[in-house]
């Protein structure tokens, strides 16, 4: 995934030293269609999509 899109990935749970707080390695996401259509349907499209990636 990060080569097809140019990224670097790192899977470190604390990628940054120091004292940062939790390490729960979630993540918030959004686009345009989310926040204008945002309905459930978008996002369980979307969220289909991660068993492609995950």
């Amino acid at each position: 995934m990060g080569e097809k899109y140019g990224v670097r990935i790192n899977l470190h749970p604390k990628p940054v030293e120091g004292d940062w707080n939790g390490s729960g390695m979630h993540a918030n996401f959004s686009n345009g269609v989310m926040r204008k259509a945002g309905n459930k349907e978008t996002f369980d499209k979307i969220c289909g999509g991660f068993g492609k990636h995950i």
